[in-house]
């Protein structure tokens, strides 16, 4: 059995590549506390760089060739509220399960029953595609979920109240 165990909080990270058929066939483990630094096109869509991830992956292979990665991420995300754009903190429950795929076919063949993961050549960009479930987690447009939030908005943009959908 395949185990790649990062440090919590340590430099390294998910590794950027695996093997699919190792990792997957191999019932392979992942588990990492990831920081903002390690997640850049993450990091970007947050209020600030001070949080961490805590995420874990397994490989699975229930059946002949095919492949698929369960995992979960949980931590808090700084995220600002569209009402009174104050940050608040995002509580992040994620739990996922995947079809790693190879070519169009593949693709094709999987992509309307489950959430698929791309690979070539054997090859799966697992940091890249954690990043991406991570990405689709975040709310595009988080509120706050304290009563302190419409007096902030009422204050931060006078009578008319809370901006809308798109700042108007």
């Amino acid at each position: 059995m395949l185990s790649i165990i990062a440090p919590a909080m340590g430099t390294q990270g998910l590794p950027r590549t695996v093997d699919i058929v190792r990792f997957c066939g191999g019932r392979g483990h992942a588990e990492a506390t990831l920081v903002a630094e390690q997640l850049p096109r993450l990091s970007a869509a947050l209020a600030d760089s001070g949080w961490s991830i805590t995420v874990r992956l397994s490989g699975e292979s229930p059946g002949t060739a095919i492949y698929r990665i369960a995992g979960s991420a949980e931590g808090e995300l700084p995220v600002t509220c569209r009402r009174c754009l104050a940050v608040v903190q995002w509580p992040l429950a994620l739990r996922f399960s995947v079809v790693v795929v190879q070519g169009d076919e593949e693709e094709a063949r999987w992509i309307a029953e489950s959430d698929t993961w791309r690979g070539e050549n054997d090859r799966l960009p697992l940091a890249e595609r954690v990043e991406d479930e991570l990405l689709l987690a975040v709310p595009d447009l988080p509120e706050c979920s304290d009563g302190a939030c419409e007096a902030r908005a009422q204050a931060l943009h006078g009578a008319g109240g809370s901006p809308g959908p798109h700042g108007e």
